[in-house]
């Protein structure tokens, strides 16, 4: 079984913040308190990308959309996973074993930072590659 070893971010670009798990996105922040600097909720909702976060769960037989989800020490096992251009994490110990991979990725025309940034999720796939079954 091969694993993740350390986090691993896919995203276009921007910042993202790994969420609780059960926060909708129309659930409502805390102001910040009034002269403490921080920015309001609105200001960080706006600027921030919520990723709702998996822990420790297996996932068997399944297909798995990746975008906008944070997966902690999670396996998947016989699974599709679903690659698009929008983030998601791999954090601590994912293991990965007998899955397929779909990528529904976006190449735009004038940005060469896009196929480096396929480049390298196909190099990060590549190292957690199991060999193929010996007959």
């Amino acid at each position: 079984m091969n694993s993740f070893q350390s986090s691993i971010l896919f995203t276009a670009g921007g910042p993202w913040s790994l969420g609780s798990g059960g926060a909708k996105p129309s659930d409502p922040k805390p102001p910040a308190p009034a002269g403490s600097g921080a920015p309001s909720a609105e200001a960080n909702q706006a600027g921030q990308i919520q990723l709702t976060r998996h822990e420790k769960r297996s996932f068997v037989a399944q297909t798995i959309h990746l975008a906008g989800h944070a997966f902690v020490d999670c396996s998947f096992d016989s699974c599709t996973l679903v690659l698009t251009n929008a983030p998601f994490v791999f954090s601590g110990q994912c293991r990965v074993q007998r899955c397929n991979w779909r990528i529904e990725y976006d190449l735009l025309w004038g940005a060469p930072a896009m196929r480096t940034q396929l480049r390298q999720i196909l190099d990060s796939m590549d190292s957690v590659a199991e060999p193929p079954p010996t007959a």
